[in-house]
């Protein structure tokens, strides 16, 4: 996959999957970059994270995309268990 999308639903499942599919139809394994999934939760929150998280994690995943992980510590230590597990936090946080 380079340059702009074509087609947005097949460009979201490459980012959820990492697999690309071929005009054929075929698929290949090639492996997405976090960023681009992150900018696609970034702009679905309410679909990823409880309601009571939505401002942590706003805060938390736009500093992480604006290359911040440091800012972005405190408000993944505010977000619930719940919301930590499902979008993986821990293993985003820095050391």
């Amino acid at each position: 996959m380079i340059g702009a999308y074509d087609d947005l639903a097949r460009v979201s499942h490459f980012l959820a999957t990492s697999q690309e599919e071929l005009p054929d139809g075929m698929t290949i394994p090639y492996a997405a970059h976090d960023y681009g999934a992150s900018v696609f939760v970034y702009g679905h929150l309410a679909q990823f994270f409880l309601a009571a998280d939505l401002p942590a994690a706003h805060e938390a995943l736009r500093y992480w995309l604006w290359e911040q992980p440091e800012n972005a510590r405190p408000f993944l230590d505010k977000l619930s268990p719940a919301s930590r597990a499902r979008y993986g936090c821990a293993a985003h946080a820095p050391n």
